[in-house]
């Protein structure tokens, strides 16, 4: 048997990221273990250890190109962490999608990986539900780093693809992004991209997934990738658009400074007394404004409160508390002894007014220890401190201290941080977490995903159990 460790992490559990009928299948390849009669005599097996998804689906991707190369070969995947480890047989995936399907694969996660509040599950149900769009993914599957025009019947498949996926049967990306756009309270991010942006990420998804279809090659004969992208002397970067979004002369009317506020919070480049001034000038209105967002996270919160906080009497912590938005839910549980713990003084000032709370603790989140003694709480919660800017990964190693052994830490982030922020994104949160599996500092309890925690959005609910 050949191991494999794939050495890029990012982000969910494959069988999550595409249900329905590609789940079914993922099951019926799925093993605790896989047994020697899986493959015929004679033949290589393949064991590929990873906890990314792109790796299977690169594999289902060229798989046919690999056994024409190698007939007979037997590839499995050991794939998770913790309880949700599991193996899947790439064969028997591949048998149930059919070799097109399996070749489509790489372009349908490349194309459907970059749209807001948009999860696999819905672009799987999308492709299901508008099938026509699989000719424009069979033809970028096999016409490697070509790039597609405007008005090329591909893209046109594509342009209606999107708009199946925002839930309209409309074919024109302007005219939904219009008709989006004026619905009340529908912010910019929930809307689909203009059509020229389409069109980049378009040519990036080919450019991307033919990366993958080629990676068989000792020396990959990839062409400079101009398809959507712009290089410079140090860097490779890709536009959004090529084209202006409106015309010249059109000036923003609108006067709503709370996406600047929340912008500002998630952005990088500010020290912390920056940060922390910054929240307490947002305290007063803060609440407000997460609201007209959308944000649930206190109420996914909530759940898994009721379901592992069940002694009301025991001591707990609100990780990053902010102005207290959980501690309405606390007082209604009838929780006796909970902590609040923020770096912005205002802001907990205003945690103070719920009466839910019975510590404050002023103190900046670091990967070094917090002012706590060990051994102090039955439980932590934190809900929505894992943006950019803010968390860093090895924060969780003095959690580990600060809670009792058995004691429950649980975790409430936006999904999409674990892709598009650099300093979480490869699996470098997945990996602080799991490293301290490793250390059997904690074990993982229940990894789940929640809809709408920020209109669109996914949320990633991670619970551990301390040891």
């Amino acid at each position: 048997m050949i191991t494999l460790t794939a050495k890029k992490f990012t982000l969910h559990q494959a069988s999550l990221m595409y249900p329905g009928h590609l789940l079914s299948l993922c099951q019926s390849a799925t093993m605790k273990r896989p047994t020697p009669g899986c493959a015929l005599k004679g033949s290589r097996v393949i064991l590929v250890r990873t906890v990314d998804t792109d790796v299977i689906v690169i594999l289902v991707g060229i798989f046919c190109n690999l056994i024409a190369c190698y007939p007979g070969t037997c590839i499995w995947v050991a794939f998770g962490m913790g309880k949700h480890f599991q193996y899947f047989n790439i064969n028997t995936i591949c048998h149930n999608l059919r070799e097109d399907k399996s070749r489509e694969l790489p372009v349908f996660h490349a194309f459907t990986s970059q749209f807001f509040g948009k999860a696999k599950h819905s672009a799987w149900e999308t492709w299901n539900s508008f099938p026509a769009v699989t000719e424009a993914f069979l033809f970028m599957a096999h016409h490697l780093f070509k790039s597609l025009g405007v008005n090329s019947s591909q893209f046109q498949l594509l342009e209606e693809f999107t708009c199946h996926l925002y839930y309209k049967t409309l074919r024109s990306v302007t005219k939904l992004r219009q008709d989006l756009f004026l619905r009340k309270a529908r912010t910019m991010d929930n809307i689909p991209p203009t059509q020229d942006a389409l069109l980049q990420h378009s040519n990036r998804s080919i450019y991307q997934a033919s990366n993958w279809t080629t990676s068989l090659q000792p020396q990959q004969n990839a062409p400079s990738p101009v398809h959507g992208h712009q290089s410079g002397p140090y860097y490779l970067k890709h536009p959004r658009m090529t084209t202006e979004p409106a015309p010249y002369g059109h000036e923003d009317t609108n006067t709503d400074d709370r996406p600047s506020r929340f912008k500002k919070a998630i952005s990088g480049g500010f020290s912390v007394a920056e940060k922390i001034a910054h929240y307490d000038a947002w305290a007063n209105t803060y609440d407000e404004d997460m609201r007209s967002y959308g944000f649930t996270g206190p109420e996914i919160a909530v759940e898994y409160m009721k379901r592992y906080f069940k002694d009301t009497s025991g001591k707990y912590l609100d990780c990053g508390a902010g102005t207290g938005l959980l501690g309405v839910h606390i007082k209604e549980l009838g929780y006796t002894d909970f902590h609040a713990l923020d770096a912005s003084s205002v802001a907990l000032e205003k945690a103070k007014s719920r009466q839910a709370y019975t510590k404050f603790i002023e103190e900046f989140i670091t990967t070094g220890k917090l002012s706590i003694e060990t051994d102090t709480y039955d439980g932590l919660v934190c809900c929505g401190c894992f943006v950019p800017g803010h968390l860093e990964p090895d924060c969780v190693e003095d959690w580990c201290r600060i809670v009792k052994p058995g004691g429950i830490v649980f975790i409430v982030l936006c999904q999409r941080w674990l892709s598009q922020e650099p300093a979480y994104n490869e699996g470098k949160l997945e990996g602080a977490f799991q490293k301290r599996v490793d250390e059997c500092k904690w074990e993982l309890v229940v990894r789940e995903q929640r809809d709408k925690y920020l209109t669109e959005d996914v949320a990633e609910v991670f619970v551990f159990k301390v040891k």
